[in-house]
């Protein structure tokens, strides 16, 4: 299981590009033959009778219009994944984030706060309790 957390810290950027040029790709590529496509039909309803409502419903195959629709919708998912996926610095933040609070709310990881609270306690007593018992003069201070 680490070395697939390793992984996707490593790799995550990667996917984040992925996504971010699948998406543009397809969004460009709706853009493009969806124009075309309406285009072409302003330009029939030009030269014929129909109307361009009546050109675009009856004479547009129906597949033309459910791919674009699918491609625009498949690049906005991935552009929408590709702004959610973190950095791989971010990703690092948040995994060691995890895992140190983990750490912190385990058993162990309360024993050793104690028992570290505990003997720095006694070090600043003795600190204390020793610059009571020898105070010195400080320099240049009158006696």
């Amino acid at each position: 299981m680490e070395y697939f957390i390793i992984y996707l810290l490593v790799q995550v950027e990667s996917f984040a590009c992925l996504f971010a040029g699948f998406a543009k790709i397809s969004i460009v590529t709706t853009a493009i033959v969806g124009g075309m496509t309406l285009f072409v039909c302003g330009l029939e309803s030009c030269s014929s009778q129909h109307s361009y409502t009546h050109i675009l419903t009856n004479g547009v195959p129906k597949y033309i219009l459910k791919w674009c629709k699918r491609l625009l919708v498949t690049g906005l998912v991935c552009s929408v994944l590709a702004t959610m996926l973190p950095t791989q610095k971010n990703l690092a933040i948040i995994v060691g984030s995890g895992m140190v609070y983990n750490a912190v709310t385990s058993d162990t990881g309360k024993r050793i706060a104690n028992k570290a609270a505990e003997a720095l306690e006694q070090k600043i007593d003795a600190i204390l309790t020793q610059s009571e018992t020898s105070v010195e003069p400080v320099q240049g201070e009158r006696t």
